[in-house]
């Protein structure tokens, strides 16, 4: 039987919202990226994203930061089951930047040099993601979600930093939205062993 590549951050093969785009947009790109972990190094601004976000996640709450939305989980790895047929299934894995389970909220950080829009974050499919993740991993039921937006700009030394301009935009979850996102996911996996398979002939 065909699995998926084990993902070194959760012990256990599955597929994540980074790697489902991914498998959607180029094929061959997941296998070298996933399959094979030919990974290309993060640029800049990720890497400054991932500065940011585990400044968050430490409550580092200082400078820029100091009045940020936030929640009460930080950076929590869940896993959970996505059964395709009544007896088969495959993980999906994922890490909320933070949620809030007595009021039911979700909430993402996104870093750049423009600030994202209500129809972003409402197209966001990492936000259905999370909230079928909690749904399904702690049986926290997301009603709303926040992508909190955090403008960046290049300082007089030509390095990324906060601007200090934040955008908060909140989107309603509702069922829907997760039975989207898990078919979404099922036609990623299936498109994941399809080209596992291809290669596997080459």
């Amino acid at each position: 039987m065909i699995k998926l590549p084990i993902d070194p951050r959760y012990k256990l093969s599955g597929l994540s919202w980074s790697s489902l785009v991914m498998i959607e947009k180029d094929p061959d790109e997941w296998y070298q990226t996933y399959v094979l972990g030919h990974k290309r190094p993060p640029t800049e601004a990720m890497k400054f994203g991932t500065k940011i976000h585990k400044q968050i996640a430490e409550r580092k709450f200082r400078g820029k930061l100091k009045n940020i939305y936030h929640g009460n989980n930080p950076e929590t790895q869940l896993s959970c089951k996505i059964f395709y047929t009544k007896t088969k299934f495959f993980n999906l894995i994922g890490t909320p930047d933070d949620y809030k389970s007595i009021d039911e909220t979700l909430i993402e950080y996104k870093t750049g040099t423009k600030l994202w829009t209500q129809k972003q974050a409402e197209n966001h499919g990492q936000l259905s993601t999370y909230s079928l993740l909690l749904k399904k991993a702690r049986k926290i039921i997301i009603k709303k979600a926040f992508l909190v937006s955090l403008e960046t700009k290049r300082n007089e030394k030509g390095k990324l930093v906060l601007t200090g301009k934040t955008r908060v935009l909140e989107v309603k979850i509702t069922p829907q939205d997760l039975l989207k996102i898990q078919a979404r996911f099922i036609n990623g996996y299936k498109l994941a062993i399809k080209t596992i398979q291809e290669h596997g002939k080459r």
